[in-house]
């Protein structure tokens, strides 16, 4: 697959590796959950900002995400590329017994899927658990990908592993679909806590390596009346903001570092931080610093 997820939906897998309780276990109903968010980046020769819509449906045993975003640039990314992009992300994850499926959609683009092979990517695997203690769970399987590969046939088969460790010391989900994703938290009973995320979507070099790392404290204790719903991050990230367009062979990439300050409240949660050596990279691997800046990012979501 060719391009990285948006930063709410890198959370919401995360989240779903780590098993965060979107929905109250034993409930027996499904959870909605919409979302909303909006996000800009501002460096010395390139702006742009976003904004999403979607939604989480939640059970015991089936999660579904979709998430719909514009993206809208002060000006051309690069010569000919359009201002403006738009995202449709989907995700199905289904847990039953020892069985897991997952079905992915990602289509970013001026064009999406009506501009060709190219302007999307899906695929569908499946998975039988073959570990399944109550620290450690491995499944393993495969599936199908389905997108402009370079090859002779869109349609190639694809592995899926998902692993999940929980300990008192570490909680940790590494996922393995079209590229390897891992997201883990160190003490994560503590108020004081260790997260990361990390992810590998192409294989040129050191700049494709997209993470997050943050020291965070929680207010709340996890057993107080209170319950562990808010909490304060500071941390760095390496990011990327990518498109295809309908019109060239070779998407266009935003990329930059950051440090960041987080303020999350569960229901609402505000990223704010300093952006620094921005590069741009396109058509025949041509690339041009865009320099330093500042980045926001505001997200929002309630359980019905």
């Amino acid at each position: 697959m060719k391009n990285g997820c948006s930063v709410l939906y890198v959370c919401i897998v995360s989240a779903l590796l780590l098993q965060a309780p979107v929905v109250g276990e034993g409930t027996g109903r499904p959870a909605w959950v919409p979302m909303l968010g909006y996000e800009m980046l501002s460096l010395d020769s390139e702006g742009m900002y976003s904004i999403s819509a979607g939604g989480v449906v939640a059970g015991e045993t089936l999660s579904f995400v979709g998430l719909y975003t514009r993206s809208v640039f002060d000006a051309n990314p690069a010569p000919a590329y359009s201002d403006a992009f738009h995202g449709i992300e989907l995700l199905l994850d289904m847990d039953r017994n020892r069985h897991q499926a997952v079905g992915l959609f990602k289509s970013e683009s001026d064009r999406p899927v009506s501009g060709g092979l190219d302007t999307f990517q899906a695929a569908a695997v499946y998975g039988y658990e073959i570990v399944s203690g109550s620290r450690v769970n491995l499944a393993v399987g495969g599936g199908l990908g389905v997108s402009d590969f370079g090859l002779d046939s869109p349609v190639i088969p694809v592995p899926f592993v998902r692993l999940k460790y929980r300990s008192p010391l570490l909680e940790a989900g590494f996922d393995f679909i079209t590229g390897p994703s891992l997201a883990f938290t160190l003490f994560p009973q503590q108020r004081i806590r260790f997260n990361g995320d990390l992810r590998i979507d192409e294989f040129r070099d050191v700049r494709d390596l997209i993470f997050e790392a943050s020291l965070g404290y929680r207010f709340f204790d996890s057993e107080s009346p209170a319950g562990d719903f808010a909490g304060f991050d500071l941390g760095v990230k390496s990011d990327v903001l990518s498109f295809v367009s309908a019109y060239h062979d070779q998407a266009y990439e935003l990329h930059y570092y950051g440090v960041f300050a987080r303020l999350d409240l569960t229901f609402m949660e505000l990223t704010g931080g300093y952006a620094f050596e921005g590069r741009e990279r396109w058509e025949d691997d041509s690339t041009a610093d865009t320099g330093d800046g500042y980045f926001i990012s505001l997200s929002g979501l309630w359980q019905f």
